[in-house]
């Protein structure tokens, strides 16, 4: 059974329930594929990824979703040497002057920011586009930058996560394509995840 993931806090919660499901069926494997929303939509569309793990908001029209609980909160990660690095959180306008990572632009995540960041958006110096964090955390340390993402649990040395103020956290479900799923395992995964769900809003 395969699975696309965003590189969300999120794939804590479904690791969980991947670990539940092969206690249960033990033979059952799973692969998984990390990407953007892009990458994992196109991929579950040529039919080589059964289910995706989406953030949001992303147009799923003719999709089945199952919400995960998780929130996902958006920040910078911040060279430490930065001055920026002082702060505890990162207000519209604190960037304008400092190198700056962003998601790709023309995707909702970044109109999202756009809005966030109010007339302050034209003024900053957005250097370079990621779709994968880890490669733009090692850019952006090199050049003392800063990276704009989601929180993340892991760590990267010499940088510091601060959130943005007013906050903005967004959410991530569980998507298939409706009438597509072939896989008997995935079929049985997806039931499991839905009758979980229902266990635990009763």
């Amino acid at each position: 059974m395969s699975i696309g993931c965003n590189e969300l806090r999120s794939v804590q919660e479904l690791a969980r329930a991947m670990a539940g499901f092969q206690n249960r069926y033990p033979r059952v494997k799973f692969e998984l594929y990390s990407g953007s929303n892009e990458d994992i939509q196109e991929r579950i569309e040529q039919g080589t990824l059964d289910i995706g793990l989406f953030l949001e908001p992303f147009h799923l029209a003719r999709y089945e979703t199952l919400p995960m609980h998780t929130k996902e909160r958006r920040g910078v990660l911040l060279h430490r040497e930065a001055p920026l690095a002082v702060q505890d959180t990162i207000y519209p306008g604190d960037l304008v002057g400092t190198l700056v990572m962003t998601i790709h632009v023309d995707t909702p995540a970044h109109q999202e920011l756009s809005q966030w960041s109010g007339d302050f958006a034209k003024e900053m110096d957005f250097s370079a586009n990621y779709n994968v964090l880890h490669n733009a955390v090692i850019v952006a340390r090199e050049r003392k930058g800063a990276v704009i993402c989601l929180e993340q649990d892991c760590h990267y040395d010499d940088m510091k996560f601060l959130p943005l103020e007013p906050e903005l956290s967004v959410g991530s479900v569980l998507a298939w394509k409706e009438g597509r799923i072939a896989s008997r395992a995935a079929k049985a995964f997806l039931q499991f995840l839905q009758h979980k769900e229902e266990q635990e809003t009763k």
